[in-house]
């Protein structure tokens, strides 16, 4: 663990409270199609950039040139072989040799480090291929910056800017609801972006959240112990807790290739708790996410909860070398259109698909909405809406802040926009609003 000298964090706390869920940008990266930035190409791509400062008092180059943009700072940093994790004072940043991941909360400005984001990629020879941005319904929407004021016309618009993507938003304005943009500008590229699961929480008991509240003599390692948060993980993990004063609660892992991160706002009035990994689920197990959700919902029992899995279907050359196949078995080349029997895909996530419940074992949980999205370039995602049968969401003072509360009687959503390049399926037809 590599700690650094945090300053207080920027983004103010609302006056109703904490926002706890976060902005989340994810920004995939291929060889410069310039051939002198191509030049610059190392086997550890962004992760030069990396580096801790040889002076304690200097900045890394992504607080410097990212991070400050965004209004939060470096904590700790932690790094194995395939990868550099960073707990922020606003959750967290990965970054892989062609990948990285970053997402804040509160009231920070993700989409002000684009740019910057854009320029580490050139001074590495490479350049943006996937854009991946999302986010859930905040619970204090009116009081985020402008650009955060609508997903439409304010951050669809500036990704758009500089990308050629959609946005979608699953569910609607007066229940839980999940926002994701989608740019794909792949030509040739065939790398795998895997598959990420998200935990979304709310409505968590007081005694649950109680451990997340600083006590004297109680290390950051204890709490992850004693929670159960370290059972979420499969042993010889490497873990970066981080406890903020006086409550809240942080966690970047590391287990090989593939990381963990947990963030919790433990206050009663905005309780909330994120989880995210982009772990292998195991193939052929009949319902590969589920165990895992049902896991996290027995650490820390919402009341409410939303389930998201973004995948993609590996994409094969055929040996025709004109055509691909995206998860199928024949060549989409107008001339070759023959079984391509030597493609094998490397990794099939067909069977999350196929199975289309990643909620299924969760005891004590009904399934209030189910949404299912493909997308061209073979990219897909699972959403589920989730309640408990124990504890119906009920309106509390938060309203009057602007807080979303699900809400069974709403209309089913529609797709609102004849150009979106995906199929939005789910219980009752199309439920994902296109922009």
């Amino acid at each position: 663990m590599i700690p650094t000298s945090p300053d207080p964090p920027y983004a103010p706390v609302s006056l109703c409270g904490f926002e706890g869920p976060e902005k989340k940008l994810e920004l995939h990266f291929t060889p410069s199609s310039s051939p002198h930035l191509a030049n610059r190409i190392t086997k550890d791509g962004l992760r030069v950039l990396s580096t801790p400062p040889q002076n304690p008092e200097d900045k890394y180059y992504w607080q410097k040139h990212v991070l400050d943009s965004v209004q939060c700072n470096i904590m700790h940093h932690e790094a194995n072989e395939h990868m550099d994790a960073f707990v922020l004072s606003e959750s967290s940043l990965f970054v892989y040799p062609r990948k990285i991941m970053i997402k804040t909360c509160g009231r920070t400005t993700l989409l002000r480090c684009l740019d910057h984001m854009i320029e580490a990629g050139r001074l590495c020879g490479l350049e943006v291929d996937v854009v991946l941005y999302s986010r859930k319904n905040f619970v204090f929407p009116d009081h985020q910056p402008e650009e955060y004021l609508s997903f439409s016309e304010g951050e669809v618009q500036l990704l758009n800017k500089r990308f050629p993507g959609h946005g979608y938003v699953y569910g609607k304005p007066g229940r839980d609801h999940w926002h994701l943009y989608v740019a794909d500008m792949r030509t040739d590229s065939v790398h795998k972006q895997g598959t990420t699961l998200e935990v979304m929480m709310h409505d968590l008991p007081v005694e649950v959240m109680q451990q997340f509240f600083q006590k004297e003599g109680v290390s950051a390692e204890r709490v992850t112990e004693t929670s159960g948060i370290a059972s979420l993980m499969p042993a010889g993990t490497i873990i970066d807790p981080f406890q903020f004063e006086p409550c809240g609660y942080s966690m970047n892992a590391m287990f090989g290739d593939a990381y963990y991160t947990i963030h919790i706002t433990p206050e009663d009035h905005c309780s909330y708790v994120s989880f995210e990994t982009n772990a292998r689920p195991t193939v052929g197990e009949a319902a590969p996410y589920s165990q895992l959700i049902a896991q996290v919902a027995k650490v820390f029992r919402p009341g409410r909860m939303t389930a998201v899995v973004l995948g993609h279907d590996p994409v094969e050359r055929c040996p025709c070398r004109q055509g691909v196949t995206l998860g199928g078995s024949e060549c989409d080349d107008d001339v070759c259109r023959s079984p391509c029997s030597k493609m094998v895909k490397t990794e099939s996530i067909q069977h999350v698909k196929e199975e289309g419940s990643v909620a299924r074992l969760l005891d004590g949980y009904h399934v209030h909405k189910k949404f299912v999205s493909e997308f061209e370039g073979g990219q897909w995602v699972i959403v589920h809406t989730l309640a408990s049968d124990e504890k119906v969401p009920t309106v509390s003072s938060l309203k009057s802040c602007g807080s979303w509360l699900l809400d069974q009687t709403q209309d089913d959503p529609i797709v609102v926009d004849g150009q979106s390049d995906g199929e939005a399926s789910g219980d009752e037809g199309k439920n994902a609003m296109a922009f």
